[in-house]
């Protein structure tokens, strides 16, 4: 694990976030972000979250756009490297990034993003509107063990995710 402070921020990053811990480190006390926060503040703020890379950032924020526009979540952030959904800024739900070692983004071996619904009947939505927009059927939704219905599906560049409800 690596662990350093910068502008009064301590972060713990492992080993995957290193180019990340590297950019943050180099980037000037000077340098300001919204709402003229130090600039490292900024972007770790940015970064929380689950974050899924991919190979084409336009391609991908559509499919998400389209996808989360059924549960009223939007664009919070939209930047060059990555760009992220939710209900507004300090609540994100997801995070899409280019990597930012320029390698290419593959999806991780046993790697799920688990989507919190309000409803079954969101459930739904969320699953149906994901398959209509090139997502592949990664377990059908239905009930999985007691008050746990959910829904699996892998997105169009192969990341899996699972949309629930818990009640």
């Amino acid at each position: 694990m690596n662990r350093w402070n910068r502008a009064g921020i301590s972060l713990v990053c492992g080993d995957q976030n290193a180019p990340y811990n590297q950019m943050l480190a180099q980037a000037p006390l000077t340098a300001t972000g919204k709402y003229g926060l130090p600039l490292p503040y900024v972007i770790a703020r940015k970064m929380r979250g689950p974050r899924l890379g991919t190979n084409d950032l336009p391609k991908a924020s559509a499919f998400y756009d389209a996808l989360f526009s059924v549960i009223g979540a939007k664009r919070v952030w939209d930047l060059e490297r990555f760009v992220g959904w939710g209900q507004s800024e300090s609540s994100p739900l997801l995070l899409l990034i280019k990597p930012i070692n320029d390698a290419p983004a593959t999806v991780g071996n046993g790697t799920m993003v688990a989507l919190a619904a309000r409803s079954r009947a969101e459930v739904d939505a969320v699953y149906h509107q994901a398959m209509a927009l090139g997502a592949t059927d990664e377990g059908p939704l239905g009930d999985r063990g007691e008050n746990f219905y959910v829904g699996y599906f892998r997105d169009p560049e192969g990341h899996k995710l699972a949309v629930y409800f818990a009640g």
